[in-house]
């Protein structure tokens, strides 16, 4: 209609979406989409609806508009970095003082710590709970497995590739990348063993970059001998891209759900369709 316009849909947080679908549940089940919102909230929800109302107006106070401030309080950022990573999709720039002043404002909220990690034999994406008084480094190698754990009090869940932060995201391919290092002989391993997938694909062809060219290359010089290193593997067959960038590539892939196959993860879970 001429002369009437449509208001832009006023923005909510995780802890309002959250009490809105707690009680739309009081009233009845909840339809497909709403339980999977309602799972995401009751996930993402960091604060309760007390804290996450006065650290929005805290937010608003120094500077920050009404949209920005639901979607920190949702993502909850734990350092300077992965602030700067929220704020960069405003169209004005902030100051060091004012990420400082709102670094401080969040820390200040108190919300329960959380890290995400990477496994290393099956790179599987989780979110854990450090222990009290542990900051965690961007990179650090820490103990989930049986037993005492030093740093970390609790796995939460596992992950998809969607869920990770912005800068957990960035690091990503230094952390794969640094675990393909550490376990070079395993990974060198593949090269030597991988077999056909079916009668016109080879696994090695999984790999972007890997063609018919490349892989009858490897074929040929893994007959005469098996790799010992990528060094021996790059220096053997030629023109082949750095094996570590290679398996980075493809277990990144994996982790997104871009494949039919899986040779260096394990697939994530699907949701059931209704």
């Amino acid at each position: 209609m001429i002369g009437k316009s449509q208001s832009e849909p006023e923005p909510i947080s995780s802890v309002e979406a959250l009490e809105i679908l707690e009680d739309r549940k009081k009233e009845g089940e909840l339809a497909y989409e709403q339980q999977l919102a309602y799972e995401h909230a009751k996930k993402f929800a960091k604060l309760s609806k007390e804290k996450a109302e006065k650290l929005e107006k805290e937010l608003q106070e120094l500077g920050i508009g009404k949209k920005l401030a639901k979607k920190i309080i949702d993502i909850m950022p734990i350092n300077d970095l992965q602030l700067k990573q929220v704020l960069v999709f405003e169209k004005r720039s902030f100051d060091e003082q004012t990420i400082s002043k709102v670094m401080e404002t969040l820390n200040a909220a108190n919300p329960e710590p959380i890290a995400q990690l990477i496994g290393e034999n099956k790179f599987t994406l989780l979110e854990a709970i450090p222990k009290p008084g542990v900051a965690l480094k961007v990179g650090e190698r820490v103990y989930i497995g049986k037993g005492e754990r030093d740093k970390i009090a609790l796995i939460k869940s596992r992950l998809t590739y969607n869920e990770l932060t912005e800068g957990a995201k960035n690091e990503l391919p230094n952390a794969i990348a640094s675990i393909i290092k550490s376990n070079e002989k395993r990974f060198v391993e593949i090269f030597n063993t991988a077999g056909p997938l079916n009668i016109r694909e080879h696994k090695l062809e999984l790999f972007p970059g890997i063609g018919k060219r490349h892989l009858n290359a490897i074929l040929a010089a893994r007959e005469e001998k098996k790799f010992e290193s990528f060094e021996d593997l790059t220096n053997r067959v030629k023109l082949l891209q750095d094996p570590i960038k290679l398996i980075v590539e493809r277990v990144i892939i994996e982790l997104k759900g871009e494949t039919r196959f899986y040779l260096l993860t394990r697939p994530y879970p699907q949701k059931r369709q209704m």
